[in-house]
């Protein structure tokens, strides 16, 4: 079940990349797709930093950690996020 729910996100995602990339679609699509990717792209890092910091203010040991490894990835997500808007505009 959890591969199918995979497999159809990210036909969904790589299928919207590629229709905000292309450039036979209309203006009227393509801007609207891009902003709507953006959103939610930003919304996943922001709410796995807040869970982090949640995390972090908790007292527990095993809580601490997992916060600190969801800001690691968290700052992992931005740092990619980051090399593909620069690669994309070279």
């Amino acid at each position: 079940m959890d591969l199918l729910i995979e497999f159809i996100f990210e036909l969904i995602f790589d299928g919207s990349i590629e229709l905000a990339k292309s450039q036979k679609i209309s203006k009227w699509i393509r801007y609207p797709l891009i902003a709507i990717l953006s959103f939610l792209i930003l919304a996943i890092i922001f709410l796995m930093g807040f869970i982090a910091v949640a995390l972090f203010l908790s007292y527990l040991a095993y809580s601490f950690l997992g916060g600190l490894v969801l800001f690691a990835i968290d700052i992992l997500l931005i740092i990619s996020l980051i090399k593909n808007i620069i690669k994309e505009k070279n």
